[in-house]
């Protein structure tokens, strides 16, 4: 017959013989580690290789001193930053801290060891109107190559800047290169008159307040007039709901008219009666009878004041004026008077 609590006490017996073989394995263990160092180190080496996070920095460039530029987003495996098909990107192994990198960006140009992420023009997309193309130095770099080969007409287009360009490529190659947002407005060089100039489609052709002729679309209709500070007075003594009611008499007028002050127009007889905001001066205008607010540089530097007095002696403007009555003007501007040279 077995004693109470033997069966009990067997097992805790068996747990303190368990728990002592293991201790003594991991003792022998550590001992042989300790007595072979290169082992431990590789099997160091082997677990940190196991948990390490293969984290770095993304850059959007690599500059031409070789060195990674332009920091996108930190602890980013290369997988991850290569991912993108935007050309360019780089990708730096070193995981160090932000004043660190700063201190690369400042005073060496960039984060040394920067591995691009395209070597060659392989299934690199460069979007509409350009190609991959390796440089001197034999790195992919998207460059403009607009496609000319359904342009018609060989002559100068007139662009939305003003501009005059040799053919609709040279504009597109602008277009790509600086002005995203350059367009075509009509065949034929740049006018200072709607006179000769046919606008593609619907638009019409509008001079605006600098003599330049633009193709501009009319809108139809304009949005209801919500509040009484959408109202706008014109250069021309009409008032105007809003400033989508002015652009559109200017379409249909084919000239600028202008903006003579917020609000609707008043029955004034001086700049007195005129209320101009911040930054803005009253000018009366002698020939129409009307005043308008303006920008006026009232401080003038020196040297410009000198070109200016060049620029006068130059083309023969005097220096002394007459108004529409008459009367000798010597400083129109600083009384608030505008002047037209014809």
């Amino acid at each position: 017959m077995t004693e109470p609590g033997w069966d009990q006490c067997e097992e805790e017996h068996t747990g303190i013989i368990s728990i002592r073989i293991s201790i003594r394995i991991r003792i022998s263990f550590g001992i042989r580690m300790l007595r072979f160092p290169s082992l431990l180190v590789l099997w160091l080496a082997h677990f940190i290789d196991e948990h390490r996070v293969d984290a770095g920095n993304c850059w959007y460039e690599q500059g031409k001193n070789g060195r990674c530029q332009m920091l996108y987003l930190s602890e980013m495996s290369r997988e991850d930053c290569c991912r993108s098909e935007r050309l360019g990107m780089a990708w730096t192994e070193e995981d160090v801290p932000s004043n660190t990198l700063f201190r690369w960006l400042l005073m060496h140009g960039g984060a040394p060891n920067c591995i691009p992420c395209k070597e060659t023009c392989d299934n690199v997309d460069c979007g509409p109107g350009k190609k991959c193309k390796l440089n001197r130095r034999n790195k992919p770099r998207c460059v403009c190559a607009p496609d000319c080969s359904n342009n018609t007409f060989k002559g100068p287009v007139c662009g939305s800047d003003g501009t005059t360009y040799r053919n609709e490529c040279a504009l597109r190659r602008a277009k790509c290169r600086r002005y995203p947002n350059l367009v075509a407005q009509y065949q034929g060089k740049c006018k200072k008159m709607c006179n000769d100039v046919h606008c593609p489609g619907s638009s019409s052709c509008v001079v605006d307040q600098n003599n330049n002729a633009y193709c501009v679309t009319c809108e139809r209709v304009c949005p209801e007039v919500t509040s009484p500070e959408q109202y706008l007075c014109g250069n021309d003594g009409i008032v105007y709901a809003s400033a989508c009611h002015l652009r559109r008499a200017t379409c249909i007028l084919g000239r600028s008219i202008g903006v003579a002050y917020e609000g609707k127009c008043i029955d004034a007889h001086s700049c007195g009666d005129i209320r101009c905001p911040d930054g803005k001066k009253c000018l009366w205008d002698m020939r129409t009878g009307r005043g308008r607010c303006s920008r006026v540089r009232e401080r003038v530097s020196r040297e410009s004041s000198r070109r200016q007095r060049v620029r006068q002696r130059q083309r023969h403007v005097p220096q002394r004026v007459r108004d529409a009555s008459g009367r000798l003007l010597a400083r129109p501007c600083p009384r608030g008077q505008t002047l037209r040279v014809l």
